[in-house]
């Protein structure tokens, strides 16, 4: 895992969040991953994110300065082991992101998003730009297995999450 600083200066500054393994472990049995089954619209979301910045619009210049000071919080309560503060943040951030552009969150996300929330989530976020894509809860790990059910059952595709300590991995499994 790691905390990533960008620089005025166009450099950016990688650090290693050293998280005890402990932590990391129940962190890892409170995720849930689930494909909402839209593709994203990611480039207009992120123009219009750049138009917000360059325009100086205040919500969307809230909405950034909150994101980054929520990816602070979330390093110090990882780091502390305080995995429901984890989900409190990923709830403001959330909130904070739908701030930055329109269409971030569409009738799909919203409708997955609270079937979530309603069946056991601590929170949740759009992982990536928004618009579709991935949504990412932290729940309690023993509700790890209802949430994932549930999810799958209001039509996303919802997985738990493992970590991987060599980088990224991918793999398909013949249907």
């Amino acid at each position: 895992m790691n905390y990533i600083e960008f620089l005025s200066d166009d450099r950016a500054l990688v650090s290693p969040v050293r998280v005890p393994r402990a932590y990391l472990n129940e962190f890892e049995s409170s995720l849930v991953i689930c494909f909402t089954g839209q593709s994203r619209r990611s480039d207009s979301i992120i123009r219009e994110q750049i138009d917000g910045l360059t325009a100086m619009d205040t919500l969307t210049l809230m909405g950034m300065h909150a994101l980054k000071a929520d990816a602070i919080a979330m390093r110090e309560a990882l780091l502390r082991g305080q995995v429901r503060e984890v989900a409190d943040i990923m709830m403001q951030s959330w909130a904070s992101k739908k701030q930055t552009a329109k269409g971030i969150a569409t009738a799909a996300v919203d409708r997955l998003f609270d079937h979530g929330m309603a069946n056991g989530a601590w929170g949740g976020k759009v992982s990536g730009a928004g618009g579709g894509g991935f949504l990412m809860f932290c729940t309690d790990p023993e509700n790890r297995y209802r949430l994932v059910s549930a999810l799958n059952h209001a039509g996303g595709q919802a997985t738990s999450v493992s970590f991987s300590f060599e980088g990224a991995e991918a793999w398909s499994v013949p249907r």
